[in-house]
């Protein structure tokens, strides 16, 4: 059965006036329930010891954070500007480089046809036939 009497446990003035300095500070409003936790707490401590009396081991864990921010700075509209003149102007290029492209390829293909479509004569006195 569970006491409710600090009789038991001699406290010192001093040591009862840091007590309820504390409890006020920390707004704990039930000073005997807290000196009560103290006493159980400071017991088990005494009782089964702080940490078994080994040195705590330190594990060192590495974490990596990915943090993704955006971000909205202020841009110049002439600069805007320019950078939209100068992708028009390369858009422009590449068609242009396209339709040349384009031609050339026409114009190898035409050159392909000719050349298949051509029958070869050979001069009588020619030696293509023969070895060289």
């Amino acid at each position: 059965m569970e006491q409710n009497d600090l009789s038991i446990i001699s406290i010192s003035e001093s040591d009862l006036k840091n007590v309820n300095a504390f409890c006020k500070l920390n707004n704990i409003d039930d000073v005997q329930k807290y000196i009560q936790y103290c006493f159980k707490k400071g017991y088990a401590i005494d009782k089964y010891g702080l940490i078994n009396g080994k040195e705590p081991e330190v594990i060192e864990i590495e974490v990596e954070k990915i943090v993704e921010r955006v971000v909205d700075k202020p841009c110049d509209e002439t600069k805007i500007k320019l950078l939209e003149g100068t992708l028009q102007v390369l858009k422009k290029e590449l068609s242009l480089r396209d339709e040349k492209i384009n031609q050339l390829e026409e114009m190898a293909n035409h050159f392909k046809d000719v050349v298949l479509s051509r029958g070869v004569v050979y001069h009588s006195n020619s030696n293509i036939n023969s070895k060289l």
